[in-house]
């Protein structure tokens, strides 16, 4: 199991409990255990969810609720949208009557997961949520729909070191790495001196520069990560040219695992592009056996510069 796999069913962990019994749960929980970004990773999830729990627990349900949704339904009969569609769906649900034990369900395994759990603060969480459902009752699905979408996209994005992407092309590699890099993240190594840095890639048999653009050689070394595209591994080494100028971060591959053909080095100043909703220019280039990726959030002339 790797961890894209492990992350997959984690994120579908019940807070009941009930899996941790099941084989591949216990797999995925003994992975995350052994494995310190995974067991992070995870912690963060729980803390979320049991965030977003506490605010749902302290939410009373207004009486009116269902009177009102179906006003809200008798309303929409007479707009120019109503069909039949409409009208079964309305029947169907005027013939629901929720469990009487749901609501006790709900908040015993938010008990159970306080348990497990401990939270950070979260009144700012809090607040933001419950703004959600002071909404009138018919935004109340809408609500939900937002925040369904929310979490689905705050799992799709790689905001970890296991990049998943369809295939490893440069457009791919460049829209993951700003992904990850205006996330938060940690480096495997700290030292201004960029000969450590190298080192401790050598070291981890991760590949490095053997030469850099111009603007970079005489650049203070921040510090280096190890970050797998597809289970390719990649280097992201991160560099200060001077105190006034943004940080510049290096991305080296083996130059086999991306698809498709990069310039040289001399070149690469032309191949320079910026994306204007981010923020961040990048420039690609390569030599005979490795790819690289240079990205600064910068105006693509400063970036160019370094050449």
């Amino acid at each position: 199991m790797d961890h894209t796999q492990a992350k997959l069913i984690l994120s579908s962990f019940r807070p009941n409990g009930s899996d941790l019994h099941d084989p591949a749960f216990a797999e995925a929980l003994a992975l995350a255990a052994e494995d310190k970004e995974l067991g992070q990773w995870l912690a963060n999830e729980r803390a979320q969810d049991m965030a977003f729990a506490d605010s749902l627990a302290d939410f009373p349900i207004p009486e009116s609720l269902r009177e009102s949704l179906f006003e809200a339904l008798a309303t929409a009969y007479d707009s120019p949208g109503y069909n039949q569609f409409d009208h079964d769906f309305a029947g169907a649900l005027a013939g629901l009557e929720p469990p009487s034990n749901l609501r006790g369900d709900i908040l015993a395994a938010m008990e159970i997961e306080q348990k497990v759990t401990t939270l950070p603060p979260a009144s700012n969480a809090r607040k933001r949520r419950k703004s959600l459902f002071s909404l009138p009752a018919i935004g109340g699905a809408a609500a939900a729909g937002i925040v369904a979408a929310l979490v689905w996209t705050s799992l799709l994005k790689p905001s970890d070191p296991n990049i998943t992407v369809a295939s490893i092309t440069p457009h791919a590699v460049q829209v993951e790495a700003i992904n990850f890099l205006n996330g938060n993240f940690s480096l495997d190594r700290r030292d201004p001196k960029q000969e450590s840095l190298y080192q401790f890639l050598a070291s981890n048999e991760l590949p490095s520069p053997n030469i850099l653009p111009v603007g970079l050689q005489e650049a203070d070394g921040i510090g280096c990560k190890r970050l797998d595209f597809n289970n390719k591994p990649a280097s992201l080494i991160c560099y200060r040219q001077s105190p006034d100028q943004p940080t510049v971060h290096l991305l080296v591959f083996q130059r086999s695992d991306i698809e498709g053909d990069l310039p040289e080095m001399a070149q690469a100043r032309k191949s320079c592009s910026h994306c204007t909703r981010s923020g961040w220019s990048i420039a690609s280039w390569r030599d005979e056996d490795k790819a690289f990726f240079l990205l600064g959030k910068m105006e693509p002339d400063q970036l160019a510069a370094v050449f």
